[in-house]
């Protein structure tokens, strides 16, 4: 039964989408992390759940066979309002372009991230850049379901883990018509909705003002980065710090969902049909592409995800470089991210003194990394380019 899956579980709500006697909920555990409840009294026993339990039902690892890129699309207005080289956003516009539908995470105040569905081109807006927080498929199950069945071709795109429990739910049906592609992304971990909601409320009660507007990630305001942007009250946007205890508990791995640390995802062999992804560490394979424009990895994993990529031909510049390339500076195509060793205190904290007290402690577990950080903020964007481009030189030159 789906119920004793204990931390292993992703978080995907598969389960309680194919219930048939709506018998599994879920409630909120460490870091507000949501796990299954199952009522035993109403549980037929079905099976059900189990059999669509992205956990329950990988097949392993292995390594990668497919083809890898370098993307950057060719619009600039797309490209400034993409975390890295637009890659989603010209996929999903020819997508959507030629009658498909498009399933990926929103994030609204209040609500937090959830993934939407998205029927024209004006609708992919919301899609773009990276949401660090799991997103909510609470519904899009049924949705999709309808949309295959209505003979709709559907492109959904999420976490390995929901990209597993989306074809584990919606392939294969008898009544599907449609066709379903599939894009996974390379992921760290994810941190739960409710505390990303907690860390909103602790950024309004220090700064006296409502946050209206939140990305995780921004390059107008801070560059091609791991960094985002925040205004409060209407304000213009500025750039979130680096020292900031939620990019701080993000980028130390801190508060991810148990199973994010033994994550069967966090391999060379893919689950989607594409895997997309920043091409970190680009500055050392000599690619003609202006970096300070952000530049994507795409991994061709299957003729769908093929497909996909070539549909982008006129709308990118597209590069082959390899998969060593690419895994040198993401290692989740490789093994899941550690969990530090503060993690266990920092989810005590929490327990106790909220967020508050998580953004005090955090600090002090990760103040050496916060200097760092801080002093690379400072640094030009185009003299950091040049001292990594200088390193992977002499790192190569050395081996």
């Amino acid at each position: 039964m789906i119920g004793s899956i204990g931390d292993s579980c992703t978080g995907c709500g598969a389960c309680a989408a194919v219930c048939p006697k709506k018998c599994i909920s879920f409630e909120p555990h460490e870091l507000g992390h949501l796990y299954p409840v199952v009522d035993a009294t109403a549980c037929v026993d079905c099976g059900r759940c189990d059999d669509v339990c992205p956990v329950l039902g990988i097949n392993g690892g292995g390594p990668f066979t497919g083809e890898a890129y370098a993307f950057q699309a060719l619009d600039k207005d797309l490209l400034a309002d993409s975390s890295s080289g637009g890659a989603f956003g010209a996929i999903a516009d020819r997508w959507i372009s030629s009658g498909g539908i498009v399933y990926g995470a929103a994030w609204e105040r209040g609500s937090g991230a959830h993934h939407v569905r998205a029927s024209s081109v004006n609708e992919l807006a919301v899609l773009r850049r990276s949401k660090y927080v799991q997103s909510s498929l609470d519904g899009v199950y049924s949705q999709i379901t309808r949309d295959l069945d209505a003979g709709l071709n559907v492109l959904f795109v999420g976490t390995p883990c929901q990209v597993a429990a989306v074809k584990a739910v919606c392939v294969g049906r008898p009544k599907t018509r449609g066709r379903l592609a599939t894009i996974d992304l390379i992921c760290h971990g994810v941190p739960s909705s409710s505390l990303f909601r907690d860390y909103l409320n602790w950024m309004e009660v220090k700064t006296g003002a409502q946050v209206t507007e939140y990305a995780s990630r921004d390059k107008v305001r801070a560059g091609w980065s791991c960094l985002g942007s925040i205004s409060f009250d209407g304000a213009e946007a500025r750039a979130i710090r680096a020292d900031d205890p939620y990019v701080m508990l993000f980028g130390q791995s801190a508060v991810f969902r148990s199973s994010c640390y033994a994550c069967p995802f966090a391999c060379a062999r893919r689950v989607g049909d594409l895997t997309l992804g920043d091409l970190w560490g680009a500055e050392s394979l000599d690619l003609d592409f202006d970096l300070k424009l952000g530049l994507s990895c795409v991994l061709v994993n299957s003729e769908i995800g093929g497909e996909l990529l070539a549909s982008c031909n006129e709308d990118a510049r597209i590069a082959a470089v390899s998969f060593e390339d690419i895994a040198r500076s993401n290692s989740n195509l490789l093994h899941p991210s550690d969990a530090p060793g503060q993690r266990k205190e920092l989810f005590e904290v929490y327990e106790s003194d909220g967020f508050t007290g998580l953004a005090e402690a955090a600090s002090r577990a990760f103040r050496g990394a916060a200097r760092k950080n801080r002093m690379k903020q400072l640094l030009p964007s185009g003299l950091k380019r040049a001292l990594k481009r200088m390193t992977w030189k002499v790192r190569r030159h050395v081996g």
